[in-house]
């Protein structure tokens, strides 16, 4: 959330029918384009622990779900990594992470 608080859209496109489209489509999957910086945090968090989903995450600690101290400094870790990867999405220039490849994505998009 504070990742699209400050680089997120202020504002939608003017214009009307398919120009209103074709602009919010630059805007979005262009170079530089939104996706392509919002895409950054999934990506870079699944190159560190080959997972997004908390339950193939924490599958080690399923059993004994609260009496395992090193399930707590596991999640303790990818939380500080979050934070780690928003605050550098944030500080940095937005137009230059926003040309980055889309990577792995939900829609299939290739550069």
């Amino acid at each position: 959330m504070a990742v699209g608080k400050i680089h997120g859209r202020s504002s939608l496109p003017e214009g009307e029918g398919k120009e209103v489209l074709k602009k919010s489509k630059k805007l979005l999957y262009g170079k530089p384009g939104l996706y392509r910086l919002f895409n950054q945090v999934p990506n870079r968090f699944s190159e560190k622990y080959n997972h997004t989903l908390c339950r193939e995450l924490t599958k080690n600690w399923q059993k004994n779900w609260l009496k395992k101290r090193e399930h707590a400094l596991f999640c303790r870790e990818v939380i500080t990594y979050s934070a780690e990867i928003a605050a550098d999405i944030i500080l940095s220039d937005k137009d230059k992470i926003a040309s980055k490849p889309f990577g792995i994505n939900v829609e299939g998009l290739k550069d």
